[in-house]
């Protein structure tokens, strides 16, 4: 307590303020679970529909109910673009997790649903993305989706349905509620230091 309070008396609130928000940004990047081979630096962030970018239609259906969705990229090179799933056929749906890779997303139970991905400029429309759907905790179905030129014919593109690449738990795709907390605890102390004229 002692060395706190020394911290907090001898100007060391900016850096009290310097490590929170270090350990905020350190926990984010281990829930956004980035890999630096799929980062791709072509999404123009705050323009809603890229220049060049492009769309697919997606449904889910015949899997009984579900009420989360997640969509990581598995190609090397290709992203999303922000946000990366959008009209969606139920209402009360959401983004849930926005990275260049993953994109989860989550609403009411429903045992269908359509919407659509947003892929960052990619001029051969190519990528192949590995889903995971899941009801509560329970993963339901997985499935490898490979696109080619753009086109949701078969062929040329493909579908491995009950794929085993890529398993995750929800909470793998799901911000941890500890992240969300701990940001919300540093705004708060950054608008109160900022109210008291200390930063």
């Amino acid at each position: 307590m002692s060395a706190l309070a020394t911290l907090l008396t001898g100007g060391g609130v900016k850096k009290l303020i310097t490590i929170c928000v270090a350990v905020f940004l350190l926990s984010n990047m281990a829930v956004a679970n980035f890999d630096d081979d799929y980062i791709d630096i072509t999404m123009t962030f705050g323009d809603p529909v890229d220049e060049g970018s492009w769309y697919l239609p997606v449904s889910a259906s015949g899997i009984g109910f579900f009420d989360l969705v997640a969509g990581k990229i598995a190609s090397a090179g290709d992203t999303y673009e922000s946000p990366a799933a959008r009209n969606f056929s139920k209402s009360g749906w959401h983004m849930v997790t926005d990275s260049l890779t993953l994109g989860s997303f989550s609403g009411p139970s429903a045992n269908s649903l359509s919407w659509r991905m947003y892929f960052a400029n990619d001029n051969d429309k190519n990528v192949t993305i590995d889903w995971a759907i899941f009801s509560g905790q329970t993963r339901v179905w997985t499935s490898r989706y490979t696109i080619v030129n753009g086109s949701s014919s078969f062929p040329p593109s493909m579908y491995e349905p009950r794929s085993q690449y890529w398993l995750p738990t929800r909470a793998d795709v799901v911000p941890a509620p500890g992240a969300i907390l701990l940001g919300g605890i540093g705004v708060g102390l950054v608008g109160w230091l900022r109210r008291r004229r200390t930063l």
